[in-house]
C-alpha cells in the first residue's frame, strides 16, 4: 500500500516470485488517514489478472474505489501521477489563499464562491479551507510530499517526458523542508508565500515577463 517507485515494486516482485513462486501485487492507496479509518480509500493495483482476482474481494473491503491498472508496477505509476496532481495542487491552493488575502478578499469564502464551477473539487473543499485557516497540523508530512514529487520527477526522466509544473512544486517543497518544516502538513507550503519572499517574487516576475 506504500507510495514507492514502480522500479522498486518490480524488483521486489521479481525477487518474491523467484524465492517463493508467489506473485507480488502493488496496490498503493489514496485518500489519507481519514479515508483509511472509514474504509473509503482509493486503491490502484498492479498485477496479473489472476493475481488481482485472488485479492480483489479482500482489498475492496478497505476502499470504495478499486482499479486494476496493469501489470506489477503500474499501480505505483498511477499513484505517482496522482501525487503529481495532488502535490502540485497544494502549491496552487496555497498561492490562491495568499493572493486572496493580499487582494483584500476573505480567503475562506473561495470554496463557496467556486462551488459547482470548474475550480471546484475535493481538494478545494477539503484542503483549501485548512490552508486558509493556517492549519498546518500534520495529516501528511511535507517531507513525504517532497519524496513523492521527487519520485514523480524520476519517473518522468526515465519515461523521457517533461513535468515542469510538478517539478516546480517539488522545488517549493524542498525549500519548505530545508527551512526545517518537513514535519508539518503539506498545507504548510503556505509559509513560503507569507510576506513577499524574494525567491517566490522572482519566480512570479519571470512568469509575468513571458
Amino acid at each position: 500500500f506504500s507510495t514507492v517507485s514502480p522500479d522498486f515494486c518490480r524488483s521486489i516482485g521479481w525477487r518474491v516470485q523467484a524465492a517463493t513462486g508467489c506473485e507480488w501485487i502493488d496496490a498503493p492507496v489514496s485518500g489519507g488517514p481519514s479515508a483509511a479509518g472509514e474504509g473509503t480509500l482509493t486503491i490502484m493495483a498492479g498485477g496479473s489478472d489472476w493475481g488481482i482476482a485472488r485479492i480483489r474481494s479482500l482489498i475492496q473491503d478497505i476502499g470504495r474505489q478499486f482499479t486494476h491498472v496493469g501489470q506489477t508496477g503500474m499501480g505505483s505509476v498511477a499513484k505517482m501521477i496522482a501525487q503529481l496532481v495532488v502535490g502540485t495542487n497544494y502549491a496552487v491552493l496555497a498561492e490562491a489563499v495568499r493572493l486572496a488575502e493580499a487582494a483584500g478578499m476573505d480567503a475562506a469564502l473561495l470554496p463557496e464562491c467556486v462551488k459547482y464551477g470548474h475550480a471546484d473539487g475535493v481538494l478545494m473543499q477539503q484542503l483549501y479551507p485548512r490552508i486558509a485557516a493556517h492549519d498546518f497540523a500534520p495529516r501528511a508530512y511535507a517531507r513525504q510530499l517532497l519524496k513523492d514529487l521527487d519520485m514523480v520527477q524520476e519517473l518522468a526522466r526515465s519515461s523521457g517526458t517533461a513535468t515542469p509544473m510538478s517539478g516546480q512544486a517539488a522545488q517549493l517543497f524542498r525549500l519548505l523542508v530545508t527551512a526545517g518544516h518537513g514535519d508539518i502538513d503539506g498545507t504548510g507550503i503556505y509559509r513560503l508565500y507569507e510576506g513577499a519572499p524574494s525567491h517566490l517574487t522572482a519566480i512570479g516576475e519571470s512568469a509575468r515577463a513571458q
